[in-house]
């Protein structure tokens, strides 16, 4: 009996749920047709309590995520939010709860924008465009830019449109998150590296890179696009001749 009252206590300590929750508010006027949606504005925040002390509650925590969001993503003149979202997940220990809370909005702009300039957002998937606010990551075999929302010791989050135009909030080791602005082992982006690929050597250049491996653009068969990471000890900048 009481190996049965234990194996149950431990089951209930050691399982979790989490459960997720949104909603669709709007915010700018969306009536005439002198708009462009120029990208998407993202701010997060979390609380945690513990036997139900503690923590922010509900609308203080969407309070901070909004804090966040404009501050991410700070608007310009002739710039408004709309569709803003909101959404929550609730993910449940015994005896700990810790709630998320992430506002997104689509961010519109009300100008005028010249045929060129529109092309250059084109390019980009989310409002801002400093460079210490990008990487390259890979998920599930494919490569993505996304947006660096938060750096932790750890793990990151970042944003991003996936293959099937569904954006994703996730968290990366930082071993796995690739910048587009940094420098280490004496490589910089932009330079032109060689490489081992299915037992072939391969021409690349570095385009993002974390302390301790680059990510290589490369081509396969003269067209086909390919990326790879690679230790920098794995790297030479001696160019092969296929």
């Amino acid at each position: 009996m009481k190996t049965l009252l234990l194996s149950v206590v431990t089951a209930l300590l050691l399982s979790s749920c989490a459960t997720h929750t949104g909603m669709l508010t709007g915010n700018a006027s969306l009536t005439d047709a002198n708009f462009k949606v120029v990208g998407l504005a993202v701010g997060q925040a979390s609380t945690t309590h513990v036997l139900g002390i503690g923590g922010l509650k509900k609308d203080a925590l969407v309070l901070e995520a909004k804090r966040n969001l404009y501050k991410n993503n700070p608007l310009t003149e002739g710039q408004a939010l709309a569709n803003v979202s909101v959404d929550f997940k609730r993910s449940a220990f015994p005896l700990v709860f810790t709630t998320k809370a992430m506002v997104s909005a689509e961010i519109i702009d009300f100008n005028e924008v010249p045929v060129d300039k529109l092309i250059e957002r084109n390019d980009s998937l989310f409002h801002g465009e400093n460079p210490e606010e990008w990487a390259m990551i890979v998920y599930k075999k494919k490569t993505y830019k996304a947006k660096v929302l938060k750096k932790g010791k750890q793990k990151s989050s970042l944003l991003f449109e996936d293959n099937k135009g569904i954006y994703k909030l996730k968290k990366f080791s930082n071993s796995k998150v690739y910048y587009t602005d940094k420098e280490a082992a004496n490589y910089a982006i932009g330079d032109g590296v060689s490489f081992s690929y299915n037992e072939r050597r391969y021409n690349g250049v570095i385009i993002a890179m974390n302390n301790k491996q680059a990510m290589i653009k490369f081509y396969v068969m003269a067209s086909k696009v390919k990326y790879q990471t690679r230790k920098f000890e794995d790297l030479s900048k001696e160019f092969a001749t296929n």
